[in-house]
């Protein structure tokens, strides 16, 4: 390749990476909402290739996981006029990822402001999956999808 196009290359790819900015996330929910895809007490009812598209994101790239109830992009969302429109970070993910000893970026940077309610506050008691048991399960309804 010649020194011209891999340093356009090079130029494109930190344009990509420089425009990447995570949107805000409000860290008030402490334990899953009564939807959450990550709790091990509710029936298994999600889009299989989605979820593991979402738990692929959450799990090797800490992408930040909104609330899909709190998200003005989610379908399902409820408008909270306190939130003025941000989204919360899903406390099921990050309760499953505590138990994993993961985290997300959004996290990250509330820990490196110093801000450890995000991770401290979680309700560890809340009936979420760890990452066996969630994959547990999803193996669970794409076998009986099968039969």
């Amino acid at each position: 390749m010649s020194a011209r196009k891999n340093k356009a290359r090079r130029v494109k790819q930190a344009i990509r990476q420089a425009s990447y900015l995570p949107p805000q996330y409000r860290f008030d929910l402490k334990s899953p909402c009564a939807e959450c895809p990550f709790r091990s007490d509710l029936p298994w009812d999600y889009h299989p290739e989605a979820f593991m598209k979402n738990l692929d994101n959450i799990i090797q790239h800490g992408s930040p996981h909104s609330c899909h109830l709190t998200d003005p992009n989610a379908d399902n969302h409820r408008v909270d006029p306190e939130t003025a429109g941000l989204p919360q970070h899903c406390a099921g993910a990050l309760i499953m990822l505590k138990k994993e000893g993961r985290t997300t970026v959004p996290v990250l940077q509330e820990l490196a402001k110093g801000n450890l309610a995000p991770w401290d506050d979680l309700d560890m008691s809340a009936p979420v999956y760890d990452l066996k048991g969630l994959l547990a399960a999803f193996m669970a309804e794409m076998t009986k999808e099968d039969k």
